[in-house]
């Protein structure tokens, strides 16, 4: 299977002038405010701390997929010499080779230390976390470039780690390019989605379909809807399947990160 993600938004880049501390934040907020950004690691983490360098200061949980690297702006704050910034995992749509997103309900904060208060080391520091939109073209990995793609993985940065999900191999192959027979994961804990009110005061019910990586520790990651009924349906979809956990699919013997599609049932008995 070839997933190819082309993960874009509108930046405005230039050059930032000395403002006073209280302005920072809002010109951030401003500049950014609903759109797209994708991190430079691919983090399952709901709270990121970044030093000033762009080096991640708490534990997150590594993800497989792109998915994971998205963050929706909201609102920013200047807090105690570091900019606070709070908004969602947007939800990704995967169809025909494109990707789109929309609002998610997992909600993100992310916050960014601050060298000290001016726009240009902010702006310095932001762009130590996230990635430029000229650096978000994701390369294809060159044909059996086995060694970039185990440590595009180990390292988790952006645009490397992009390697895993583009070029003729594709994600199914990097999944499972190893021989033996692979047992399939099975869910140990799978709680149901919340049903929407929307959908609910509209009688809509359905079957939504998500793919998703589950890794060797048997946690759910890069959550993509496949087959979408809207109405707040996918958000609900996403956010319950991220917390979803299994017994890992297994290579002889052994855990590794399988690929796969899971129906979610809406009814309105539920």
């Amino acid at each position: 299977m070839l997933l190819s993600i082309a993960i874009a938004a509108v930046v405005v880049l230039g050059v930032y002038p000395l403002r006073a501390e209280s302005s920072i934040a809002e010109e951030i907020q401003n500049q950014f405010q609903h759109k797209v950004l994708t991190l430079r690691g691919l983090y399952r983490g709901e709270k990121l701390e970044f030093a000033a360098d762009g080096k991640l200061l708490n534990h997150s949980e590594v993800s497989f997929g792109p998915a994971d690297a998205l963050f929706s702006l909201d609102t920013a704050e200047q807090k105690q010499g570091k900019i606070v910034l709070t908004g969602d995992l947007p939800v990704i749509y995967y169809s025909g080779g494109n990707a789109t997103f929309t609002r998610g309900v997992v909600k993100r904060v992310v916050e960014i230390a601050l060298p000290e208060p001016t726009m240009d080391a902010a702006m310095t520091s932001f762009w130590k976390v996230f990635l430029k939109a000229e650096e978000r073209a994701a390369p294809a990995c060159a044909p059996n470039d086995d060694a970039l793609l185990h440590a595009a993985h180990k390292e988790l940065l952006s645009p490397a780690a992009a390697c895993l999900f583009t070029g003729e191999r594709g994600f199914g192959w990097v999944l499972s390019k190893e021989g033996g027979k692979v047992t399939p994961p099975r869910a140990t804990y799978d709680p149901e989605p919340e049903f929407p009110e929307e959908a609910r005061e509209k009688k809509l019910q359905g079957t939504e379909v998500l793919s998703l990586v589950v890794d060797p520790q048997g946690r759910a990651s890069a959550v993509m809807v496949t087959r979408s009924l809207g109405h707040g349906f996918d958000a609900l979809a996403v956010q319950a399947v991220r917390s979803w956990r299994f017994d890992p699919a297994k290579r002889n013997g052994e855990p590794v990160a399988v690929l796969i599609n899971v129906e979610i049932n809406f009814h309105l008995n539920q």
